[in-house]
């Protein structure tokens, strides 16, 4: 297949290879572009990085095989049931079938739903438990140390004005040399890092909660009087029922 270039033969005005002519040439197969046009168009900055989480290191794995975790001993916990808890936060219900649910979930809860039911990670659905990363098992955590964080704690810095790597130091983020990275990736050129970057933003977490979180999860009530959960009220439903009944 022959490449078109928008030039003439004769000294005309040189310009550059059509991408779909020279892609079609490379693959050996046609390219709908209205197709690739519009698909393009809906890409956002975020959705590359929807398939990180699965990466495996290959060339690692095959040397030393997988590594997990060390199981922990004498587990009797449990954790919060996401689902529960992120419908009583937002006041609505969610489609369980959706796949849309899993990213509700991990906004809602500040974290990434990979990270959401291990305990190492400090994830909001153990708030008031801690895990012992020595003995591997969890435990309590008193009041004392619990903290209530407001909707200022949760604010983000203004990111639009970062050029630099220093430029983050400058926002918060301590010792970026040691900062560490959840993913890496490389692509046209451009490298990609997923880090951790609590010191920048607090989310909640297993020691750090809501108001609303605390009052519906934590035994450490701050509010008097008989408990309503939040977002949510009481119905006497058995008597509702028998009144439906008998008429």
């Amino acid at each position: 297949m022959a490449i078109n270039r928008d030039s003439q033969a004769n000294g005309g005005q040189i310009g550059g290879i059509d991408p779909y002519v020279l892609a079609e040439a490379l693959i050996g197969r046609k390219i709908d572009r209205q197709s690739m046009t519009s698909t393009l168009a809906n890409v956002d900055l975020q959705s590359d990085y929807d398939d990180l989480a699965d990466v495996k290191h290959d060339y690692v794995l095959s040397i030393t095989g997988p590594k997990p975790d060390e199981p922990p001993k004498n587990v009797h916990v449990g954790c919060i049931n996401p689902y529960a808890l992120v419908e009583t936060l937002i006041g609505r219900k969610i489609d369980k079938c959706s796949m849309a649910s899993v990213q509700i979930i991990s906004d809602v809860l500040q974290a990434d739903y990979d990270e959401l039911f291990d305990m190492k990670y400090n994830s909001s659905l153990y708030a008031g438990l801690k895990l012992n990363e020595q003995d591997r098992k969890a435990e309590k955590l008193s009041e004392e140390d619990m903290k209530i964080i407001s909707e200022r704690d949760l604010e983000t810095p203004d990111l639009s004005q970062v050029r630099k790597t220093e430029d983050l130091e400058k926002l918060g983020l301590k010792d970026i040399l040691q900062t560490q990275v959840k993913m890496a990736r490389i692509q046209n050129g451009k490298l990609r890092l997923v880090l951790h970057a609590r010191d920048m933003g607090k989310t909640v977490s297993n020691r750090e909660v809501t108001m609303t979180l605390n009052e519906l999860a934590l035994p450490f009530r701050k509010e008097k009087g008989d408990w309503i959960p939040p977002n949510s009220s009481w119905e006497e439903t058995y008597t509702n029922r028998l009144e439906m009944l008998s008429i």
